[in-house]
Parts: C-alpha cells; sequence; structure tokens
C-alpha cells in the first residue's frame, strides 16, 4: 500500500504542472490553520509534536544535520525516518545565551530529551498566544511526551517527500507540515503548517519551491515476531539517586532488537507494598528511565523485564533487590543575593552550581518578621538566563525579607534568605543632603549672651573597605538663626543647606555600609574645640552606648534592631568598637571638652535606606527639644 506521503506528492505535483502559472496561490495564506482540522486526539497529538519538532530545527541545526542524514537513508523506499529509529540518537546541545543567540554549548542531548524540551517550549509560546489546542495526555506522569506519541503512535515518521536535496544547506530551517487525519488527496485544499513565524495555512494544491518536513504515520512498516521468536532477559539493574530522581540503567545480551524485543517494562514498590507497573517503552534500544514521581523518607524498590507480542522474560531487581532511600534534600542556592538596583527596582541573583542547577525555582517574601511566607511570586524552571530577574514596583522604605528554594524529583532544598530594605533614593545615582531647617524649644537653654543661636553642626560619613570599616567623609556647617526666626523659641529657622551631594553607597555582596552621624553644638567660643579629637571620642562614645537606635519615620520616635536583623545594624557594631578604641586613648581630654563654653546639643544619623525626608527631635543635651528636618531636595 502506497503511504499517503507518497500520494501527497504526487498529487502536489501533478497539479502544479497543469495549473496555469498566472494563478497562483499564495502558499503562506491567511485561512485559519487552526479550522483545518478537527480536534481530535490523533489530530492534536500530530500538531502537538509538529510544533516541537519545529522549535527543535530551529534552534538546533545538529537535529537538522541528522534528519537528513536519516531521510536519505530511504529505509522503506522513501525520504523518511520513524521516530523510534532516532529518539536515542544523540545530537550537538544548542541554548539562547543572555543576548537571545544560539550557541553551541558542552555535551550532546538525546533526540528524545531535545523534543520534550522543545514541546515545553512550544507549549509555553501557545499559552501566552491563549492557544488551546494543546491536547490533554491523560496518561501517567512518567511518561515523557515523546515516549506517550512513540507508544501511541509507534509508526509516527518525520519525512521530507519533495526537494529533500534543500537539506544540504545546514541554515535552511524547513517549515513543518502535519496531515491530519481527514486529510483526503483530492479534496484538501489547505493543510496546516508551521514556520518561524507561527502557524500558517499551507496550499496543499501546489508543490512548493522549497523542502517540508511532514509529520504522518508509516503506513509500509511493521515489525513481527514469531510466537517461537526467544525473548532476552536483562542482565542487570542499576538504580541511582539524582537530581532528576531515582535514575534506572540495564543492560541486555548483544542480540536484543527489534526482532525480538518491543520494549521494557518497569514495576515499582514502596516500602512494604506491591509492585505496580509504572512504565513501559516500545523500544529494544531505550534501555534507562528516571523515576521522578517520589516521596521524601520512602524506600523503593524495581524490577524491569523484557518483552514482545507473545513473552516476557523473567524480572531483574534493581541493585539486587535492594531498595533505594530518599533521604537527602537537593543541594540550596550557595548564593542568593537581593539588591535594589534604582527606583523601585530590585534585582534576584542566585547560584546553584552547574551540577545542581536544575528543578523548579521558587522565590517567596513576606514583610519583614510580620507574616507567614505564602505563595512564591516569582517561580520558573531552572536553568535561568543569566542566574537572575528584576521586578520592578516595589514601594521604597518596604522591609522585606526573601526565601529561595529549589524542588526536584527528590525533594525541595533548604532554603537560603536575604532581606531588604527598600531606599527612598536611586541607588543608581548620586544623591543630596539637605539641612532643611531647625528650631529650639527654648533658646535660653542654650544662648545667653548673642540674642540668637549659632549652631555648628559636624557629620561623619562611615564607609566598609574590605574587613575595615573607617570613617571616609567628613564635613561640617556652620548656621547662625535670625532672631526673629530661631532666635526665637519653637521658631522655625529656614536654612537649605546643603551638606553632601555625592552620597551613592557602594555594595559589597553582602552589606550596605553607608551612614551618617551627626553631631550638633551651639557655638559660644570660637568652635575650634568642635574639631579636636576629644569631641569625635565623646561623639563616638555616645553612639556606642545606645548603636541598636535608629530614628524612623518623621515624629522622633525610635525602633530597636536586634543585632544582626538587619544589613545597616549587621556592620554597627565592628564601627562603633572601632571609633570607641579612639575615645579610650583620648579619655583625658573629655573633661577639657565638657568644660567648653559651648553647648552640647546631641547626636543623631541618617541611614541611607531612611525616607531622605526626615524629621529629627532629640532633647538636647544643654536642656530644651532640638528639632532638624533632613532632605534630598532643596526644595
Amino acid at each position: 500500500m502506497k503511504s499517503k506521503l507518497f500520494i501527497f506528492a504526487i498529487a502536489l505535483l501533478l497539479v502544479s504542472c497543469t495549473k496555469n502559472e498566472n494563478d497562483v496561490s499564495d502558499p503562506f495564506t491567511k485561512t485559519n490553520p487552526e479550522e483545518l482540522y478537527a480536534k481530535t486526539e490523533y489530530n492534536l497529538d500530530m500538531r502537538d509534536f509538529a510544533l516541537a519538532v519545529n522549535e527543535a530545527i530551529s534552534s538546533n541545526k545538529s537535529f537538522r544535520k541528522l534528519i537528513k542524514e536519516e531521510v536519505n537513508k530511504k529505509f522503506d523506499g522513501d525520504f523518511n525516518v520513524l521516530l523510534t529509529k532516532i529518539v536515542e540518537r544523540k545530537v550537538e546541545n544548542y541554548q539562547l545565551n543572555t543576548n537571545g543567540i544560539v550557541m553551541r554549548v558542552a555535551g550532546n542531548v538525546s533526540v528524545r530529551d531535545l523534543l520534550n524540551s522543545s514541546f515545553l517550549k512550544a507549549q509555553e509560546k501557545a499559552k501566552k498566544k491563549d492557544s488551546h489546542s494543546f491536547s490533554e495526555r491523560k496518561k501517567t506522569s512518567a511518561f515523557s511526551v515523546v515516549d506517550q506519541l512513540t507508544q501511541q503512535y509507534p509508526d509516527l515518521q518525520i519525512a521530507v517527500p519533495f526537494l529533500e536535496e534543500q537539506l544540504e544547506d545546514e541554515n535552511y530551517v524547513p517549515p513543518v507540515v502535519f496531515l491530519p487525519e481527514e486529510y483526503d488527496e483530492q479534496t484538501t485544499e489547505y493543510l496546516p503548517a508551521i514556520n518561524a513565524d507561527g502557524e500558517y495555512a499551507q496550499y496543499a494544491k501546489e508543490l512548493p519551491d522549497y523542502a517540508c518536513i511532514v509529520i504522518d504515520h508509516n503506513e509500509r512498516m511493521s515489525y513481527r515476531i514469531n510466537d517461537d521468536t526467544p525473548i532476552p532477559t536483562p542482565i542487570s539493574l542499576i538504580g541511582v539517586i539524582t537530581e532528576s530522581g531515582i535514575s534506572l540503567s540495564w543492560i541486555m545480551p548483544v542480540e536484543t532488537d527489534q526482532s525480538n524485543t518491543s520494549g521494557y517494562k518497569i514495576y515499582r514498590k514502596t516500602d512494604n507494598g506491591d509492585y505496580d507497573l509504572i512504565y513501559t517503552n516500545i523500544s529494544p534500544n531505550n534501555r534507562s528511565y528516571i523515576d521522578s514521581n517520589l516521596d521524601f523518607n520512602k524506600i523503593y524498590y524495581y524490577y524491569v523485564v523484557s518483552y514482545n507480542d507473545f513473552k516476557i522474560s523473567p524480572p531483574i531487581y534493581c541493585n539486587n533487590g535492594q531498595g533505594i532511600i530518599i533521604n537527602t534534600r537537593p543541594a540550596s542556592a550557595t548564593i542568593f543575593e537581593v539588591n535594589p538596583i534604582g527606583p523601585n527596582s530590585v534585582r534576584f541573583r542566585w547560584n546553584f552550581g552547574d551540577s545542581n542547577n536544575n528543578g523548579e525555582l521558587n522565590i517567596y517574601k513576606r514583610e519583614y518578621y510580620t507574616e507567614e511566607y505564602t505563595t512564591p511570586f516569582y517561580n520558573s524552571t531552572l536553568p535561568v538566563n543569566g542566574d537572575e530577574c528584576v521586578k520592578y514596583n516595589v514601594p521604597a522604605g518596604s522591609q522585606l525579607e526573601y526565601k529561595i528554594t529549589r524542588t526536584t524529583p527528590i525533594g525541595t532544598s533548604a532554603p537560603k534568605y536575604d532581606l531588604l530594605f527598600m531606599p527612598y533614593r536611586d541607588v543608581s545615582q548620586k544623591s543630596s543632603v539637605y539641612i532643611k531647617r531647625l528650631k529650639h524649644s527654648d533658646v535660653s537653654q542654650i544662648e545667653s549672651w548673642r540674642g540668637a543661636p549659632e549652631y555648628v553642626i559636624k557629620g561623619w560619613r562611615v564607609k566598609k573597605d574590605g574587613t575595615n570599616h573607617t570613617v571616609v567623609e567628613e564635613f561640617s556647617t556652620t548656621i547662625q538663626c535670625h532672631k526673629d526666626q530661631g532666635g526665637e523659641d519653637d521658631t522655625w529657622e529656614t536654612i537649605n543647606r546643603l551638606v553632601m551631594s555625592d552620597w551613592q553607597p557602594g555594595f559589597d555582596g553582602a552589606t550596605w555600609y553607608d551612614k551618617l552621624s551627626f553631631y550638633a553644638i551651639e557655638l559660644d567660643d570660637d568652635g575650634s574645640l568642635l574639631d579636636n579629637i576629644a569631641t569625635t571620642a565623646k561623639f563616638a562614645e555616645k553612639i556606642y552606648t545606645e548603636w541598636g537606635k535608629t530614628s524612623s519615620g518623621n515624629t522622633g520616635e525610635t525602633k530597636v534592631i536586634k543585632s544582626g536583623s538587619s544589613k545597616i545594624a549587621k556592620i554597627t557594631p565592628t564601627v562603633i568598637a572601632a571609633i570607641v578604641v579612639s575615645a579610650v586613648e583620648v579619655a583625658g581630654l573629655i573633661t577639657k571638652w565638657v568644660k567648653s563654653k559651648d553647648e552640647r546639643i546631641g547626636n543623631w544619623d541618617l541611614d541611607y535606606f531612611e525616607n531622605p525626608k526626615k524629621t529629627v527631635v532629640i532633647p538636647a543635651e544643654a536642656g530644651g527639644v532640638f528639632t532638624i528636618e533632613l532632605s534630598d531636595t532643596s526644595y
């Protein structure tokens, strides 16, 4: 019996030879391709497979080369090859790089794995286009997509019925056509087809001037096994735990082939249960299987038999009958970092290592110590290009805790955590610090003879360099108040004084390290004592005693942060401890500093993560209440 493909090619050729040259239809018609076939299981299976083949040939020229070589063998007289003949073959591996360019990567991949991954990619594209026609497969999850197809359609073939010589061009990517079950060479006008631009209707009454790959079933080929044919028995069966599940592989006698073996059946039991069939393949050359349907802390036992149409071999038991227990979780991330990269923008970066970069990735978040983790806000299949993702619209001032896990068939990894205090400032730009205005509740407490206070405010910026924390920048400013403004009790003195214009902290991969600390006095002498080392020592001593407190909001309230609970607090003891060493060395000068005529106001901090528009209210050491407003702008 002649195959449909042969008739299809001849019909196209005859029609094209008799057709008027001026009456040529566009082969890429706008006819809706999904209207060309009924939504039967067979048609949807053929469509799904055609989409997977199109995805594979578009991204893997090694697969195109394999198709060219195999169809040219003409195993049944036509330019075609059975899927079962090539499913175990290896081709070169190609992946998209971060720039979206297909690149050759290390190692090879089986045609089965290539088509399975191509099917998933095509399925994702179909979902984005809201396409409904991916068929629902209700078989056991132990079957891969390709194995499901080869089991149900053992004669499924890939063919190039005309112009096969065009495949000699390794850069040529042919469209993929499939023949629906209602195809009739006399009446069918259009056939469903797929190319790099998507699905289209291929005109069927005219032979194209380019080669096509055609998906159909072979009507010529049938393997026959006699009832007296001896069946080979598996020699050994080994099972090992991998990140993908329990990997089984078995060895067969050298005479094993399609003349005596149809395939293999794999049975499994857990603990003291009964053996159940979990997988059947139809290829005598497919001698491995990965069981990915597993539960943690269970013991699994396996055996394999070979079979044909008439016989089943004796079983071979895995690892000589020993069970395999799943009691080790997948490896967790070695690196997990959550960093702001711009206004309301956050980058997540992780690394699982090359050997563990597989499975399902989940990233969870919660408000810092306020609620439980729920569903993941980011989910993907590893590997992910660049081992990173970016999220936008993260509110400024957010205090969030994130955790990352990886799930494989053997379980879920231990989580890895990171914290995010989302800055109000744009970390990608330098920002400014302004003193907007200030006031004192009782000026008489700090100013007795000039009539209006004159403040000197000194600031220190702390930065991390390797393992050392040092004061890398100092600044000071003098503010002379007007008698009818800051010279009055509880009356604002408007200043708009720029004290820093280039604040842009760095990040060492683990800790943000920039913080500004201020100290203010009301000046009654020449101000020289503010710059001496005793002043710095006293300032350091005061910060050390209250290092766990940080101003929050605009209310002047304080919030206690436990040691190690935030990226800012983590470094503070080290920084202050270094400064206090200096305080001890100059303790003898403190008495002189205390006797100064300058009236001490007090100190406050500004963390990079805080709202830059901050109002600080502190009890002045000399008496009364001192209030100062800070901002990142002059308006």
